[in-house]
C-alpha cells in the first residue's frame, strides 16, 4: 500500500468507519451489547471486568478525577472509552491496571473494581465469542497450546477439574518509545517478560521473543542481532509494546490511546494488527482515545466521558449515528471529513481568480472544508 493510499484510509470520513463498525461481529469476532439512554453503560450477560462507582481524587486537594464511574466488559469485547484530555479516562484504565500515578488515590478500592475470576472448560480455555478452543494438554505434560509467534498458551487436561484463576492484565502504553528500556535491546527486553511468566531457558526465552516480534511486523533481521529502541521507528516500537503485553498470555488487554504518538499510516496498521490479535486470541479489550475514528473501527461499544462521569455509552454505532448528550454531538460534529479532488480543485480556482496567487494562503480553502464539516 502506498503511503498516500494508507493515508486515504486511516483518515477517511468517520462515515465510512462506522459503517465498518455497524458489522464488529463479523469483522472482528465480538459480542456487541445493547445499551439503552442511561448514562452508565449496560452490564453485558456475563461481566469480566465490573467497574462499580469509581472514585479518584487528588491527594493534596481532594478534587475529585473519576467520580462515579461505573460499566461492565463482557469477555471478549473491544469497549472503546473516548473523551477529551483530563476527562478521567486514562485514570480509568490505570486504576483497572493498579497502576495509578503519584498525586492521586482511590477512594474505594475494595469495592470499585472487580475482575471476574476466569472459568476454565474440561476441554480447554474459551476466551470470550469468536475465540478459538484452546486444546488440552496431554497425559504425560507435553506442551499442547496454540502457538501465536512462538508464544504458547496453555490449557488443562482432559477430564480434570477445572478451577477458576484470576485473569492476567496488560497494558499498552501512549509512547512506545519511553515506555522501553533504551539501554536494554528490544528482542532481550520481550525475552524478560517470557523467562518471568513462561519460566523458560535463556536462549529459549529469546528465541520466542525474535520469533514473536517477527510475526507482529518486525524485521527477520532481529533473529541474528538485536537493535535498542533507538534503532527503530516509532511504530516498530509500538509493536514491540505490543509483544511485551502479550508476552504476558493476558486475557484482558488495556490500551492507553496506543496510536497517538504515531503518524496516520502507522496507526491504520496497529489498529489492523491489535483486531488481528483480539480475533485469534479472543482478547477482552479496553481501549482508551480521543480519536473517534480510532474507536468506531476498532470497538464494539463506546463509553464517553467528560470531567470524570460517563456521559453517555452504547453501541459504537448508536453513540456514533444518534448521541444523545450534547458533549457527545459536538466530539462527534468535530471530526472533519476529507473533501473530495473535485471541491480542492474549485477552491484553488476560486482563489486563483481572485487574484490570490500565495499558495500558502488556505484560510479560504478551510473555511470552505470547515463549513461542511458536521455531524455524521
Amino acid at each position: 500500500m502506498s503511503a498516500d493510499a494508507a493515508t486515504t484510509a486511516a483518515d477517511s470520513s468517520v462515515e465510512a468507519n462506522i459503517d465498518s463498525a455497524a458489522r464488529p461481529d463479523a469483522a472482528l469476532g465480538g459480542g456487541c451489547t445493547t445499551a439503552g439512554d442511561s448514562t452508565d453503560a449496560v452490564a453485558p450477560t456475563q461481566s469480566l471486568v465490573k467497574v462499580r462507582d469509581l472514585l479518584i481524587h487528588a491527594s493534596l486537594t481532594g478534587r475529585p478525577l473519576v467520580d462515579g464511574v461505573s460499566f461492565d466488559v463482557a469477555p471478549g469485547e473491544a469497549v472503546g472509552v473516548v473523551g477529551e484530555s483530563g476527562s478521567g479516562k486514562s485514570l480509568t484504565l490505570r486504576a483497572i491496571m493498579g497502576l495509578l500515578p503519584e498525586g492521586v488515590t482511590l477512594t474505594n478500592p475494595e469495592s470499585a473494581i472487580t475482575i471476574a475470576p476466569f472459568p476454565a472448560a474440561a476441554a480447554g480455555v474459551s476466551r470470550g465469542a469468536g475465540a478459538t478452543t484452546l486444546p488440552a494438554l496431554p497425559e504425560q505434560g507435553e506442551t499442547a497450546a496454540q502457538q501465536i509467534g512462538g508464544v504458547a498458551r496453555e490449557s488443562i487436561r482432559p477430564g480434570a477439574s477445572a478451577p477458576s484463576r484470576a485473569p492476567r492484565l496488560a497494558m499498552i502504553f501512549q509512547d512506545p518509545v519511553s515506555s522501553l528500556d533504551p539501554l536494554s535491546g528490544v528482542v532481550r527486553q520481550v525475552a524478560e517478560v517470557l523467562r518471568y511468566n513462561r519460566h523458560l531457558r535463556r536462549r529459549e526465552a529469546r528465541a520466542q521473543a525474535a520469533d514473536l516480534l517477527v510475526s507482529l511486523g518486525l524485521p527477520e533481521s532481529l533473529r541474528a542481532a538485536d537493535r535498542y529502541p533507538g534503532q527503530l521507528s516509532g511504530g516498530q516500537c509500538q509493536r514491540v509494546g505490543i509483544a511485551i503485553a502479550l508476552a504476558t498470555n493476558p486475557d484482558i488487554l488495556l490500551c492507553d490511546e496506543p496510536t497517538t504518538a504515531l503518524d496516520v499510516t502507522v496507526q491504520l496498521q496497529i489498529l489492523d494488527l491489535l483486531a488481528d490479535l483480539r480475533d485469534r486470541l479472543g482478547l477482552t479489550m479496553l481501549f482508551v482515545t480521543h480519536n473517534l475514528g480510532v474507536a468506531a473501527r476498532l470497538c464494539s461499544r463506546l463509553i464517553v466521558m467528560q470531567h470524570g462521569h460517563i456521559v453517555e455509552a452504547g453501541p459504537t454505532e448508536q453513540v456514533l449515528r444518534h448521541p444523545q448528550d450534547e458533549y457527545t454531538r459536538r466530539l462527534v460534529s468535530a471530526v472533519l471529513p476529507i473533501p473530495d479532488a473535485g471541491e480542492v480543485a474549485t477552491d484553488m480556482r476560486a482563489q486563483l481568480t481572485d487574484g490570490n496567487t500565495n499558495t500558502g494562503n488556505t484560510s479560504g480553502l478551510s473555511r470552505n472544508w470547515l463549513s461542511g464539516a458536521g455531524p455524521l
